[in-house]
């Protein structure tokens, strides 16, 4: 049903405001998932980054971009709208050996040795002998990006006020122009 003026269009919103506030939560989550996706991708990008000539990209299989998933559930009872958002990084989608330089020379290491660097933020690093034509083997352990776990907090921490809201905003006002 049109409504004929912004008030008709409001009040129609508000006669059907369980509809309304549902579908609104359902437009938020689908946002709210690629947002929470964009973040996990960024965390990955800020691992691999290649900084200042610190750390090499020699055998670098990228892998950690399969490793994190974010689903959403938009549940709704008498008198709210309820969206959970779930990341989850799953180190076993990492599984099997990987060439590392962990004890001052090249070896196979674990998934889990992996995994546990890019929580921590820490980066093993080599001079890439003797891919790099130096004598020897240089090893060192450098800070790569932001631990996760603090990273994912801040970014839940403001995310409601530098993006929810104007999503639920803009939502809203989408509505309102259905019904005009």
């Amino acid at each position: 049903m049109a409504a004929r003026t912004l008030s008709d269009a409001i009040q129609v919103i508000i006669d059907g405001v369980d509809t309304a506030a549902y579908t609104a939560g359902v437009l938020a989550s689908n946002q709210m998932k690629k947002d929470f996706e964009g973040m996990a991708k960024g965390l990955v990008d800020k691992y691999y980054e290649y900084q200042k000539g610190q750390y090499t990209k020699y055998g670098r299989q990228y892998n950690l971009y399969n490793i994190y998933s974010v689903t959403t559930k938009v549940t709704q009872s008498k008198k709210s709208v309820d969206i959970l958002v779930d990341l989850n990084f799953d180190p076993s989608k990492l599984d099997g050996l990987y060439h590392s330089n962990a004890s001052d020379k090249w070896a196979d290491v674990e998934y889990e040795y992996v995994f546990r660097n890019f929580m921590e933020g820490k980066h093993p690093w080599t001079n890439a002998w003797p891919l790099s034509g130096a004598g020897s083997l240089e090893y060192k352990e450098i800070k790569a990006s932001p631990k996760v776990e603090p990273a994912i907090k801040r970014y839940q921490k403001t995310y409601g006020d530098k993006y929810f809201n104007h999503y639920v905003d803009k939502i809203l006002m989408q509505l309102i122009k259905v019904y005009l």
